[in-house]
């Protein structure tokens, strides 16, 4: 079994799924797309990676989409609603599973942006 502690990983090069066979992974770096985040969410709160203590995420807009929004991956960048979403599914799980989770945007700036944009609340 692999003994891999940490790894950073750039879009499409590790799928979330290919990381169920690093069940040592304590800290992980992940950049990839919206879709990739809620896999990788799907990976976690099936326990499979369960030495996981550090995420740090971002995410690109996938190629192809045609998108208003920058990416969300600075503070300068806003957050459109699928960071949103993505963002706040991984914490729920990371919370679950006690992982620190580490993002540019924190909660209360991804519902004050959210709520500016559709006066709807994410919770």
């Amino acid at each position: 079994m692999a003994e891999l502690r940490e790894l950073k990983v750039s879009k499409a090069m590790a799928p979330p799924y290919s990381l169920v066979h690093l069940p040592k992974l304590e800290s992980l770096t992940y950049n990839g797309e919206y879709e990739d985040g809620l896999e990788l969410a799907q990976v976690i709160e099936d326990n499979k990676l369960p030495s996981l203590r550090n995420l740090s995420i971002s995410f690109e807009v996938p190629i192809g989409k045609n998108v208003v929004t920058a990416p969300s991956q600075s503070k300068k960048d806003p957050p459109d609603e699928m960071y949103a979403k993505v963002y706040l599914e991984l914490l729920s799980v990371c919370g679950q599973k006690h992982v620190a989770m580490i993002s540019p945007w924190k909660v209360e700036e991804l519902e004050s942006y959210v709520l500016r944009c559709n006066s709807n609340p994410l919770t």
